[in-house]
């Protein structure tokens, strides 16, 4: 560099590296090049979010490549890398999943889709604030383990005694979503015993019809952080939370707030898109 151009102090330099990396991940290659502290500065982003196993279509539906532990060891980074790097992890059914938990030491946010009581003490052991889990073939885990959490989406059917006794002993959870209409009323319950819960989402099972029969929900006492939603893209939904805030969580919220300042019926638990 010539004497006399312009610098940018490091702090803000990297930060400008980082935001456009995030913004378009596929930059992050040709980022990469541009120096080596720049390097160093973007590659764990690349890595920031983590698909094992699942469908090839995961890949057309979001944009993110799948992972294997044959692809991991093949990056030949430390162990600390991954440590360090991934926030976001997504985990089908793969022999390999044991050893991404752990690996990744620091996720904040799981999404599984079916747990194995194997997992449950690495799981238990990761930071998590957000999880979204199928736990209907194994036992709920003691909700101790789970002190940092604020969201939870439970796939499946469980029995309502099982679901209260594990949301109790979630101390910091505000966020609660549920894929059963049989959980309707033990929702109710949920809120009714805990105050500091801001939404509750029971999500109907088909698309275009609702399964939830209105009748009954209007019966219910009324709740306006209870919330009624169709079915949606899961893993899509998941993902664009991640990248720019907007899922089924900031729909729910934004409906909670607008029922209770009285700009929608209080006593409409639907949600509907905006048309």
């Amino acid at each position: 560099m010539a004497p006399g151009s312009p610098t940018l102090p490091r702090e803000l330099e990297r930060e400008i590296f980082e935001l456009c990396a995030l913004s378009r991940r596929e930059f992050i290659p040709k980022l990469m090049l541009v120096a080596q502290r720049v390097k160093e500065w973007v590659e764990p982003l690349r890595y920031r979010t983590i698909i094992l196993g699942g469908p090839t279509t995961i890949t057309q539906i979001i944009g993110l490549p799948l992972f294997n532990d044959d692809i991991i060891i093949s990056l030949r980074r430390p162990p600390t890398f991954f440590h360090t790097a991934v926030r976001y992890l997504v985990l089908f059914a793969s022999s390999d999943m044991k050893a991404m938990l752990a690996l990744c030491t620091k996720v904040e946010d799981l999404w599984i889709y079916d747990l194995e009581a194997a997992l449950i003490p690495l799981i238990g052991a990761l930071p998590l604030k957000r999880l979204s889990v199928n736990a209907a073939r194994t036992p709920l885990p003691p909700g101790r383990m789970f002190s940092h959490l604020t969201h939870l989406n439970l796939r499946g059917i469980y029995k309502d005694a099982e679901i209260c006794a594990f949301i109790a002993a979630l101390p910091k959870l505000t966020h609660l979503s549920v894929s059963s209409d049989a959980s309707i009323l033990v929702s109710h319950n949920i809120l009714d015993s805990s105050p500091s819960m801001c939404v509750i989402v029971v999500f109907e099972r088909y698309g275009r019809n609702w399964s939830v029969d209105k009748a009954a929900v209007g019966e219910l006492p009324q709740d306006v952080r209870f919330v009624v939603m169709r079915s949606r893209d899961e893993l899509g939904d998941w993902y664009a939370g991640i990248q720019r805030g907007t899922d089924y969580w900031s729909d729910a919220e934004t409906f909670v707030e607008k029922r209770r300042r009285g700009e929608l019926d209080s006593r409409n638990y639907f949600w509907e898109p905006a048309t």
